[in-house]
């Protein structure tokens, strides 16, 4: 097809002089000779498709940004470990007839309050991920290549004030990692310190089974070594596990089904067009626990050439904003396809009056 398309090049413009116009509005493209007369394309004589506005401003869209994920083979175990309950003289799992019975015991070298704080350090990592990703089903997450560089600098501050917390719960002030050799000091100085307590509330549950013992020393050597490779883990600098990117496109197969073809996109575009909304609504919830300037997140946001996020500084952009909202909400619930709710919502984002973007939904193809 490729061998044929460029010879075809070659015989239809061969000595002539053509004048070429391009469509601002479609993109296609319209070839005329010395004589004033309108000559077919190659692509045109060999039947090759041609690609519309709307896949070719979306293939764009796509490589504007990639797929964000954490790798999962570099997660942190949490800083508290579980302990077996055959430790406390029970089997974990006892069935009996249709009932059955599960224990579990977890111990922690921090107080309570300190752990707690820590684990709502890393569940902010997938809120992160969440909150500034834009979502194309099925778990996956888009994000544009300007929103990575600010997810990556907001889990650099939040891993900074969880090993703030971590260092201030083991009486050390410091806001830097140690080397090595200090840090494993650090933990074995802190879980020796804590040894007592950890110990004394072990054996507090294991009393509650068996009246007047004590924990086994081999048991409690295994929980504090336990104890110390989690701290390790954590102290080395690193609470969340690495952001893997991978490149995405939207491929277009025309052979395909026309009625599914554009429900990822449309999923992406939607959120697309949400986010400055949302922003510039001042919605309170949808921006709580961001600690990143507004007018970075519009500009890593856009990269639709949005024209609300041009209009960020006018008097009136809140509202417009409320409005806006209340239209794609219309878009996004319009009983048509979604290559039409896609083509409204770049409406939207391109100033369009609302009567325009409606008329696009009117004219679409309803669904059923």
């Amino acid at each position: 097809m490729w061998e044929d398309y460029l010879q075809t090049c070659q015989q239809s413009l061969e000595y002539q002089v053509v004048k070429v116009e391009i469509d601002p509005e479609t993109g296609e493209m319209v070839v005329i000779n010395e004589d004033g007369e309108e000559l077919a394309l190659p692509s045109t004589e060999l039947n090759i498709p041609q690609i519309s506005p709307l896949v070719d401003r979306l293939s764009r869209l796509y490589s504007a940004g990639k797929l964000v994920s954490f790798n999962k083979l570099s997660r942190i175990p949490p800083i508290d470990c579980p302990a077996q309950a055959e430790w406390f003289g029970l089997d974990s799992l006892r069935t009996v007839g249709t009932v059955t019975r599960e224990v579990k015991y977890r111990i922690s070298a921090l107080e309570p309050e300190a752990l707690r704080k820590f684990n709502n350090f890393k569940t902010n990592g997938a809120t992160l991920l969440r909150r500034l990703g834009f979502s194309l089903g099925d778990g996956l997450h888009w994000m544009p290549d300007a929103m990575i560089v600010l997810l990556q600098n907001e889990l650099n501050r939040i891993t900074d004030d969880a090993l703030e917390l971590i260092y201030n719960s083991m009486g050390i002030r410091t806001r830097h990692v140690p080397g090595t050799d200090r840090r494993k000091e650090i933990i074995r100085a802190f879980i020796k310190q804590r040894q007592e307590k950890i110990v004394g509330d072990a054996n507090k549950i294991y009393e509650e089974f068996f009246p007047g013992e004590k924990m086994e020393q081999q048991v409690i050597d295994i929980i504090t070594g336990e104890l110390e490779f989690r701290l390790e883990k954590v102290l080395t600098g690193k609470v969340f596990p690495d952001v893997l990117q991978n490149s995405i496109a939207f491929s277009f197969n025309p052979g395909a089904d026309q009625s599914v073809l554009f429900d990822q996109p449309f999923l992406l575009l939607k959120d697309l067009a949400l986010f400055p909304r949302m922003v510039l609504s001042e919605d309170y919830y949808f921006l709580k626990g961001i600690r990143i300037d507004t007018d970075e997140l519009l500009e890593a946001v856009d990269v639709c050439n949005d024209q609300i996020i041009a209009a960020a500084g006018q008097p009136d952009v809140k509202d417009r904003a409320h409005k806006e909202l209340s239209l794609l909400k219309e878009i996004i619930n319009a009983e048509v396809y979604s290559e039409v709710k896609c083509r409204a919502i770049f409406a939207v984002m391109d100033g369009m009056p609302e009567d325009k973007v409606k008329e696009i939904i009117s004219q679409g193809l309803v669904l059923g």
